[in-house]
């Protein structure tokens, strides 16, 4: 098969595929057109470029939708999904397939409510080709769907633990309150399910770039380059309220795929850092109810943020003057409840009186929780 890389009408990079004699799909014949227009994703490879645009296959439901579409492959997932993504305007053209942007965009063309559907509840149907869900990142059960010309992710919260959509609606609360820039999160009802909602923040115009390709060695990165990254496009103040929040919230799931810069779509120059957003795993999500009343919550252990160094340290280190007189203003913040779905007002009492705490021990640059080894 022969295939152009696109930037919407813009071929940036021409490739072929073959299959070795073990089943694996390689590239040959790649051709680089246009190199100031080569994504940050990509790294030399077009294959592990593509194969980086499909959803995680441990992600719920959907590799059965990859393996009844035909996509599991590179050619499959291409002939299926033009390797077409809410993240950028980037796609994959078949040489021999008229097509155009107009006709793959995802931002307006219409989804496929049948994948939708199992990608966010499980089950099956007859299967058509149109959906953003082949390149959705992250673990759990979600799925795009468009309400009066606009964009909407719902995502559910795990079968294990259940309390990640309450965490991710409070937590956004403290984003909007206290961050540069943030996605607003609602609770809804979907299909019988309760889950999160929010507005897409892309566009055809600006796209979304995970820090994992902004840094020198995404397997070990530090918090300072990554705020050296920010403040190179003039964002290190939105990073620093990030790090400070995360720690209030203990978001032990902030990793450099849920961070990053927005850019724009055709020159792929950074435009600032994207609005913060994936806070599901925040707010002691693991725990029920009953578990978190119990739980001393000057005895928290094994909470640490998936970045380097420990939650409260790392927040101090990010103060500045004004940082630090807003986040002193933070002290007695309330959640505002959801008019149909909660947590029980002394669940969400106890963590602000946490937060009210954790406030002082960032500012004092106390630990969250001091091992018994130090």
């Amino acid at each position: 098969m022969n295939y152009t890389l696109m930037n919407k009408e813009r071929p940036i990079l021409t490739f072929s595929t073959f299959k070795t004699e073990y089943g694996t799909t390689k590239a040959k014949n790649v051709k680089i057109l246009e190199p100031d227009g080569l994504p940050a994703a990509y790294d030399g490879s077009i294959i592990r470029f593509i194969e980086r645009r499909k959803a995680p296959k441990h992600r719920k439901y959907i590799r059965g939708i990859l393996k009844q579409l035909g996509a599991e492959d590179i050619d499959g997932f291409i002939k299926v999904s033009r390797g077409a993504s809410l993240n950028d305007t980037f796609w994959v053209r078949n040489d021999e397939e008229p097509l155009v942007w107009k006709q793959v965009s995802l931002y307006h063309n219409d989804f496929d409510e049948n994948i939708a559907r199992i990608a966010f509840e499980g089950g099956s149907g007859s299967l058509s080709t149109t959906t953003p869900e082949l390149s959705v990142d992250g673990n759990y059960a979600k799925c795009w769907i468009r309400e009066n010309e606009q964009l909407f992710l719902l995502k559910r919260g795990s079968e294990t633990h259940g309390q990640e959509v309450f965490a991710e609606y409070y937590a956004s609360q403290l984003a909007e309150a206290f961050c540069t820039d943030s996605v607003k999160y609602d609770l809804v009802s979907h299909h019988g399910h309760l889950a999160n909602k929010c507005g897409i923040f892309t566009s055809e115009e600006v796209g979304f770039s995970q820090m994992t390709y902004h840094v020198e060695n995404p397997q070990s990165v530090s918090v300072q380059e990554a705020l050296a990254v920010m403040e190179k496009c003039g964002h290190g103040e939105h990073f620093r309220r990030m790090m400070v929040l995360d720690a209030l919230i203990l978001n032990i799931d902030r990793h450099l795929g849920n961070f990053g810069l927005l850019v724009n779509n055709d020159t792929l120059k950074p435009i600032g850092m994207a609005p913060v957003f994936d806070h599901n795993r925040s707010m002691l999500f693991h725990m029920d109810d009953d578990r978190f009343m119990r739980q001393n919550m000057d005895c928290l252990i094994d909470i640490y943020p998936r970045l380097m160094g420990e939650f409260n340290i790392n927040a101090n280190d990010m103060l500045t003057d004004e940082i630090r007189s807003d986040l002193k203003n933070l002290s007695g913040f309330a959640f505002i409840p959801h008019e149909k779905y909660n947590w029980p007002k002394v669940r969400l009492e106890k963590y602000q009186k946490f937060m009210d705490t954790q406030i002082d021990r960032i500012l004092k640059r106390e630990k969250l929780f001091i091992s018994s080894f130090e």
